[in-house]
C-alpha cells in the first residue's frame, strides 16, 4: 500500500523540485495558516470525501468544513470568506475590515439570505498588539463574549481572558489562557484555566516558524481525551506533507499517520491535494486561484 501511495503522489505532481523558491506572502487574516505565493485575488476551494475503487479515486460527499471561497484585496488582506454546504450550495459568508495599519478591526457574518447574525470587533494598543475582541451574538442579543489580552513587558508572556456576559455585568463563563512565547513570538506553551487547570499544550517550530510538534494534556473533569501529540513535516514551500498523531482517549489509544500529496500552479501554490489517513485516501481538495 505504501508503494501505491508513493506512485499516486508522483503521478499527482507531488515532486516539484525544479520550481524557484520565493517568499510566501501570508494574508494578515490567513485562515489557511499556510499563506500564498504571489498576489492572489480569489481562491475557490472545494473538498470531497473519496474512496479507492480498484485503484481509481472516486469522489463522494462534499466536505463543507473545507469548502469555501477566499477573496483578497490588492494588499493581501482577506476581505471575504464564503462557505458552502451540502450540494455545494452557498451557506454563509464573513466580511473582514481593516484599519490603516492593516489590523483586522471587524468581521461581519451573514447567512444565506443576507441577514447579519454576528459581529466581531478587534482593538489594538499603540504597538498594534491585539488587546480586546468583542463578539456580541446578534441572533438572540442576550450575551456578549469578550476576550482580553495582556502582554508582559519582555513580550515573552501573554494571557487571554475570555468571559461571556448577559449585558448586565453578570459573568456566565470565564476562562484564562496563559502563553509563553519564544524570541520571535511563537507560542511555545499554553495553559487554560477556569477555576482550575483545564489543559496544557506545548509546541515546537522549525526555522521557517512552522509548527512541527504539538503535545496536549487534558486536565478537565469531563474528558474527551487524556493526552495527544502530533508531529508535522513540511515541504520547502511550507505545505504539510506528513502528520503523525497519537491520541490517548478514554478506554482507547489511537495512532494515525496522515500523508498529503500536491499538484502546484506556476506560482507554487497548490491547486490539488490528496489526504491519506493510515494509507487510506479520505479527502480530495481542489483549488482555483485568480491573481492580481
Amino acid at each position: 500500500m505504501k508503494k501505491t501511495i508513493i506512485i499516486l503522489c508522483l503521478m499527482f505532481g507531488f515532486l516539484s523540485c525544479n520550481v524557484n523558491v520565493q517568499k510566501k506572502e501570508s494574508s494578515l487574516f490567513d485562515t489557511n495558516e499556510q499563506g500564498l505565493f504571489g498576489r492572489p485575488k480569489l481562491v475557490e476551494q472545494r473538498c470531497y470525501s473519496i474512496k479507492d475503487s480498484l485503484g481509481n479515486l472516486i469522489k463522494e460527499k462534499i466536505n463543507f468544513i473545507e469548502t469555501f471561497d477566499l477573496l483578497f484585496d490588492s494588499l493581501g488582506n482577506l476581505i471575504e470568506r464564503k462557505h458552502y454546504g451540502i450540494d455545494n450550495l452557498f451557506w454563509y459568508k464573513i466580511k473582514m475590515y481593516y484599519d490603516k495599519n492593516a489590523n483586522l478591526i471587524k468581521t461581519e457574518q451573514y447567512d444565506k439570505d443576507g441577514q447579519l447574525n454576528e459581529i466581531e470587533r478587534y482593538y489594538y494598543n499603540a504597538e498594534n498588539l491585539l488587546i480586546k475582541k468583542e463578539s456580541p451574538y446578534i441572533g438572540n442579543n442576550k450575551w456578549l463574549q469578550i476576550e482580553k489580552y495582556i502582554y508582559s513587558s519582555n513580550k515573552i508572556e501573554k494571557s487571554k481572558e475570555t468571559y461571556i456576559t448577559n449585558f448586565k455585568d453578570t459573568v456566565l463563563y470565564n476562562e484564562i489562557i496563559k502563553y509563553q512565547l519564544d524570541s520571535v513570538g511563537n507560542i511555545i506553551s499554553e495553559k487554560s484555566y477556569d477555576d482550575s487547570l483545564i489543559s496544557e499544550n506545548y509546541y515546537k517550530y522549525n526555522t521557517m516558524g512552522l509548527k512541527i510538534e504539538e503535545k496536549c494534556r487534558n486536565a478537565y473533569r469531563s474528558k474527551i481525551f487524556n493526552y495527544f501529540e502530533r508531529h508535522k513535516e513540511y515541504d520547502k514551500y511550507g505545505n504539510i506533507i506528513k502528520e503523525k498523531g497519537f491520541y490517548d482517549i478514554p478506554d482507547k489509544k489511537v495512532d494515525e499517520i496522515i500523508v498529503y500529496c500536491y499538484k502546484f500552479d506556476k506560482k507554487n501554490n497548490w491547486i490539488s491535494k490528496l489526504k491519506y489517513l493510515n494509507e487510506i485516501p479520505v479527502l480530495s481538495f481542489e483549488r482555483n486561484i485568480e491573481y492580481y
